[in-house]
């Protein structure tokens, strides 16, 4: 019997359900909820006393309905831009990190280097919200739980500054795209974050299919979107073939 899958998250979702919507096999057995559209007139997460919080009864209602589905998983993609917003556009102040794959310097151009545990604190900070509505998802229902991995990062900058989207266009001023190193630095870090975390809380945590990277571990030209923050359809259908497979291949 073919497994049920309930996806749930933020803008990255969109990929997934164009795809699907392709793809017959696929959409009579994958259940997507948008948590920016899908929430109704209550906030995601809110106040229920004694200082925690419960999520919004329109999706955990929804969630406990689909739980009684066989052999039925959750996969998240909740948040997934904090290493874009942090670094796809260069900072008035330069800066760079190092990563635990390198201990090379090689810029001389003003740029300020930040200490490897620092960045790290800062993109925890940035997304410890997301971690909380994971949780909390996680504990309305007693289904197996997965996150996907974000999206890679768009190695051409022209195409980026061409495709900013509303968040990165408001921002006053010249825009010049962060140097490649970095910003694909911070999706790995990104990455490194949500994967401890998901370790910690019995998440499974599963990485951008392969095939969607090109030979310098960018998204392929194949995947970019009218947004340069996320993936189109072509890549929504790699995801969710990987997905399929991935399960099958554990059945």
């Amino acid at each position: 019997m073919a497994r049920n899958f309930v996806f749930i998250g933020h803008s990255h979702i969109n990929a997934l359900i164009l795809a699907a919507r392709n793809h017959h096999e696929f959409s009579e057995r994958m259940h997507f909820f948008h948590l920016k559209r899908d929430i109704g007139d209550e906030p995601l997460l809110f106040d229920s006393g004694k200082e925690k919080k419960t999520l919004n009864s329109k999706i955990k209602n929804a969630l406990v309905s689909l739980s009684a589905l066989d052999r039925t998983v959750i996969i998240s993609l909740i948040g997934g831009n904090a290493h874009n917003v942090l670094g796809m556009l260069k900072h008035p102040i330069p800066f760079d990190f190092l990563n635990d794959e390198s201990d090379e310097i090689i810029q001389d151009d003003g740029t300020v280097f930040i200490s490897y545990a620092q960045m790290h604190d800062v993109m925890l900070h940035r997304v410890k919200y997301r971690f909380e509505i994971l949780d909390i998802i996680k504990s309305c229902v007693s289904l197996p739980m997965f996150h996907l991995e974000s999206p890679p990062p768009v190695g051409n900058c022209d195409y980026i500054l061409k495709h900013l989207g509303p968040h990165f266009n408001q921002i006053p001023g010249d825009k010049e795209v962060a140097p490649r190193s970095l910003r694909k630095k911070l999706w790995q870090l990104h990455s490194r974050v949500f994967e401890d975390h998901c370790n910690a809380t019995d998440v499974g945590f599963i990485p951008v299919p392969p095939g969607t990277l090109d030979e310098e571990g960018f998204l392929k030209i194949e995947g970019y979107s009218s947004s340069a923050t996320h993936g189109n359809v072509w890549y929504g259908e790699q995801v969710l073939n990987d997905v399929v497979q991935r399960f099958a291949a554990c059945e």
